[in-house]
């Protein structure tokens, strides 16, 4: 269904909005309206250029008598079915996922293994996305793979990675953090006077009036305790070490989650905000 359906007159990528107001006009009434206002405009070549698959598409189409009108209804009833499904996954996404430390997902297998394939792998597709960090939706095979070795995979703990995601589960719960082996983006430092986006999912702000710069980076093989914040020992410690923390030099000073934004202010971070996707 995803990519069969008609493109939106409104969408939304990093808070831009795109708009198509004209999507639904047909092009012969699009010239017809600038001949009648005697307004000149520009066709592009590429659109009948055969050298390019869309163009010998849509004449093969039209040879088989599926005109405009008909491919257009068609998209249509996808992009309905698309907005049906998307709209029980964010169902699931609401009542099922928790979000532990602002960096961690949880999932129960007894509910995710109740929802249809598809939107297992949908939810698997918004968990690699909004952990990594990007729009790009993983290869469908390997989604598929995942999704099967989850099913199969319940008597043994099992782990797996995918698209910079890390997926752990045994017969009850399945967790998943971002990868912090290859992604050499996970350490960066802050300046004073700087925003930094890390990671595609924390944006921090350092206020200029410091002089102390801070590297952001995964807690790795330190566990730390600090007052107020009580890691889960359930949790994979794998898991947990990928939580982001806030280092001076070789001293990690706070976890960077949810919990501990206030405290970050003693610091001189005046504005520290999670992906809405990632918010306890």
């Amino acid at each position: 269904v995803t990519g069969l359906g008609a493109m939106r007159p409104v969408s939304q990528n990093n808070g831009i909005y795109l708009v198509r107001p004209l999507l639904s006009v047909f092009r012969s009434d699009l010239e017809k309206y600038l001949e009648d206002q005697k307004t000149p405009w520009i066709s592009d070549p590429g659109n009948s250029n055969v050298k390019y698959q869309r163009v010998r598409i849509r004449k093969f189409l039209l040879s088989e008598n599926l005109d405009t009108p008909r491919l257009l209804r068609t998209a249509n009833r996808m992009q309905r079915a698309e907005d049906a499904l998307n709209t029980y996954l964010d169902q699931f996404v609401a009542s099922h996922v928790v979000i532990r430390y602002g960096s961690i997902f949880q999932i129960e297998l007894e509910f995710f293994l109740l929802i249809p394939c598809e939107i297992r792998m949908r939810v698997l597709v918004f968990l690699i996305n909004s952990l990594a960090g990007s729009d790009y939706k993983p290869r469908e095979n390997s989604v598929t793979a995942l999704e099967l070795k989850i099913q199969g995979g319940l008597d043994n703990e099992v782990q797996v990675t995918l698209g910079g995601v890390v997926f752990r589960w045994n017969a009850t719960r399945l967790y998943c953090w971002r990868e912090i082996g290859r992604a050499t983006l996970l350490h960066q430092t802050v300046s004073p006077g700087q925003i930094l986006v890390y990671d595609n999912r924390i944006s921090l702000s350092l206020s200029a009036i410091g002089k102390k710069a801070y590297k952001i980076q995964p807690i790795g093989v330190v566990l730390p305790e600090f007052p107020g914040v009580e890691l889960d020992k359930k949790i994979p410690r794998a898991a947990i070490q990928s939580i982001p923390g806030v280092w001076d030099k070789e001293q990690l000073l706070y976890l960077l989650i949810p919990e501990t934004v206030l405290e970050l202010q003693y610091l001189g971070f005046n504005d520290v905000s999670f992906n809405p996707v990632l918010q306890n």
